[in-house]
């Protein structure tokens, strides 16, 4: 959501999609300087969180469990948001 708050700053379209890694580096120009280096390291946890996310509202609605081995199976310590 946070990347989503800052396309939204910087008036650019997005999907109404989970995953908006594709359109945060197609515009990876328009982020502020201290980010623009930073932009694929930025988009990969976008969109590992959006291919989890999307099953897990769907299993909320149907009220199941949510797999956590799923979100077990990510390795977070390499990404933009882990440093």
């Amino acid at each position: 959501m946070a990347v989503k708050a800052l396309l939204r700053a910087l008036r650019i379209e997005y999907p109404r999609s989970h995953d908006v890694s594709d359109v945060l580096i197609d515009h990876g120009d328009a982020l502020p300087e201290n980010l623009r280096s930073e932009v694929e390291e930025l988009a990969r946890p976008v969109s590992q969180l959006a291919s989890i996310r999307g099953p897990a509202l769907v299993i909320r609605e149907l009220k199941s469990v949510i797999d956590v081995e799923k979100f077990a199976s990510i390795d977070y310590t390499n990404s933009f948001f882990y440093n």
